[in-house]
């Protein structure tokens, strides 16, 4: 929703969730991770990544972010758009 506020016209088909500490202790791994590559990333990219990775779900995008994201976290599972 934050990054795509139209997706709000299907509210009654959503799921909320809400990060937990481990999703954010993992995001914290993976933004060290990407700045040691030289590839930063936006945090809310991670977090998406960190909730997907710890829930094992697939991010469906065009968002080239996720991609550098996938190099230092292997477990990311992503479907392009």
């Amino acid at each position: 929703m934050i990054e795509y506020p139209p997706i709000l016209d299907l509210k009654e088909k959503l799921i909320i969730i809400y990060p937990t500490r481990s999703d954010y202790e993992l995001a914290i791994k993976i933004m060290v991770k990407l700045r040691k590559i030289g590839e930063p990333v936006n945090a809310v990219d991670i977090i998406l990544s960190s909730i997907a990775i710890n829930r094992d779900m697939i991010i469906v995008t065009n968002d080239n972010d996720f991609e550098s994201i996938k190099k230092v976290e292997e477990r990311l599972k992503i479907e392009k758009l």
